[in-house]
């Protein structure tokens, strides 16, 4: 079953979402994190705001357009987005910090956000 990443940008802020088994308290782990962004297991807790969460394709379904009403959670527009994983700049700090560190590259004192896109590109 492929996956894609959306992002949190409901303006309430913390949601639930029952299908991807994500709803009530958020942990206190989540709580405690400096960015605030939650990284728990699937099952546990609502979506933070601003989270990037995996989901399944059926279940993000499509963005609306003017002939397409959309399905699944891209049609909740204001809710999620999608998330483009070659749009590095559009990654917070948090993300891409996490993103270097799956992909073993070495941030070495690159601080700003600019520079760690910046190792990014040159780890590639």
């Amino acid at each position: 079953m492929a996956s894609v990443q959306l992002r949190n940008i409901n303006p309430i802020g913390h949601v639930d979402v029952p299908i991807l088994r994500r709803q009530g308290p958020v942990s206190d782990a989540c709580l405690a994190d400096p960015d605030g962004i939650c990284r728990c297991e699937h099952g546990v807790g609502c979506l933070a705001p601003g989270e990037v969460f995996d989901c399944p394709e059926e279940i993000a379904g499509r963005v609306p357009s003017e002939t397409d009403p959309g399905e699944g959670l891209l049609a909740q527009v204001g809710n999620y987005e999608l998330v483009d994983p070659d749009n590095l700049s559009a990654l917070t700090v948090a993300e891409l910090r996490d993103l270097a560190t799956e992909r073993g590259i070495d941030l070495g004192d690159a601080t700003k956000k600019a520079d760690i896109v910046a190792a990014i590109e040159k780890g590639n």
